[in-house]
C-alpha cells in the first residue's frame, strides 16, 4: 500500500521496524476523515488542500504547503482525559507535554519510552475559533 503514496522527506517506510504507526496504513481512519470532511455535518477537516489522504493532500505535504511538525518525547501515561470518557496519551518533550488520542495499535508497553511523532495541523471544517488546528498524527517512530 505504501508505494501508492508520496514519499515525504525524512519519513521512514510505513513497514519499517522503527515505525509504530503510519497513517498510510490506517485505511479506517482515512475513510472516517474523508466521510466526515465531505459530509454536510459539522465534523471533519477542511479540504483546502484536498481530503486528508488524497493525492492532492499528500502533494501539499510534500511541497510544504502543509507544514509537517515533529515532536520528540517520553510517553508518560494514558489517562481518561479531562472528562474521563476517552483515552488520552500524554507525551512529555522539551518544555511541553502533548496530548493525543492513542493511535490504532497503541501498546501500553510504550509508556516510559521515547518516541518521535510526525504530525500536521489541519483546520476543522468548522473551527471553534480562528487559527484552531487539529494535530493529525501521520507517523510515530521509536527513537534510535
Amino acid at each position: 500500500m505504501a508505494d501508492r503514496w508520496q514519499v515525504i522527506e525524512g519519513w521512514l517506510e510505513p513497514d519499517s521496524p522503527r515505525v509504530l504507526y503510519d497513517v498510510r496504513n490506517d485505511a479506517v481512519l482515512l475513510a472516517q476523515i474523508s466521510e466526515a470532511s465531505l459530509s454536510a455535518g459539522r465534523l471533519g477537516l477542511a479540504v483546502e488542500h484536498g481530503v486528508v489522504g488524497s493525492p492532492p493532500w499528500w502533494a501539499a505535504l510534500q511541497e510544504g504547503r502543509l507544514p509537517l511538525m515533529t515532536f520528540v518525547g517520553l510517553v508518560r501515561r494514558v489517562d481518561g482525559g479531562p472528562m474521563g470518557d476517552s483515552a488520552i496519551l500524554r507525551i512529555e518533550g522539551e518544555g511541553e507535554t502533548k496530548s493525543w488520542v492513542p493511535w490504532a495499535g497503541f501498546q501500553a508497553d510504550l509508556i516510559g519510552n521515547r518516541i518521535e511523532v510526525c504530525y500536521v495541523g489541519v483546520p476543522p471544517t468548522f473551527p471553534p475559533r480562528p487559527g484552531f488546528l487539529v494535530e493529525l498524527i501521520l507517523q510515530v517512530r521509536a527513537t534510535k
